[in-house]
């Protein structure tokens, strides 16, 4: 038997053990290989664990489900990080932050939806203050420096203004003209 005591100095082109080879520093047809490490002195593979990698160079990577084939992952089931960037936008702790502009075909919450620049579905809207910039709506008072376009107003309070008009007329100062 070969030992690492007794053993000093092989020299050989080629050993082979009838089914593997190993031929100018590789090792070809392995069935199986059995050791508790491998290493190339930089790298480790421990416990199934790959550890100090500098860099990895493959076609494809994947476990079975997901897959990571020149640059693109697919079949991702989960992610699991406490955040996901890449550079610019952040996903951490279910929030979505970026320094740059999200574009999306529409954002929905499952009852609310903006597609195409209009708000759907909204049931509740909630703030201090509603601004386009020139209306504002503000604790349950409407002003605007502009005009107020609506086929159907209804106050059961005081209605303050300037002028009404309906298109055709107009009341302004107590008076209609």
């Amino acid at each position: 038997a070969i030992t690492a005591g007794n053993l000093k100095t092989v020299s050989s082109s080629t050993l082979t053990d009838g089914t593997s080879t190993f031929a100018n520093g590789s090792l070809s047809a392995l069935a199986r290989v059995q050791s508790t490490t491998f290493t190339d002195g930089t790298s480790n593979l421990t416990g199934g664990t790959f550890s100090a990698l500098t860099r990895v160079q493959s076609t494809t990577f994947t476990d079975g489900t997901s897959s990571l084939t020149g640059g693109t992952l697919s079949s991702v089931v989960q992610v699991q990080s406490t955040t996901i960037t890449d550079g610019t936008l952040v996903v951490k702790h279910g929030d979505i932050t970026t320094s740059g502009s999200v574009t999306a075909g529409q954002v929905g919450d499952g009852t609310a939806v903006l597609k195409g620049g209009k708000l759907t579905s909204v049931t509740t809207v909630s703030s201090a203050t509603i601004t386009d910039g020139t209306t504002v709506m503000k604790d349950g008072s409407l002003t605007t420096t502009g005009s107020i376009n609506s086929s159907n107003i209804s106050c059961s309070g005081t209605v303050i203004a300037t002028a009404l008009t309906d298109g055709t007329t107009t009341m302004t100062n107590g008076g209609l003209m």
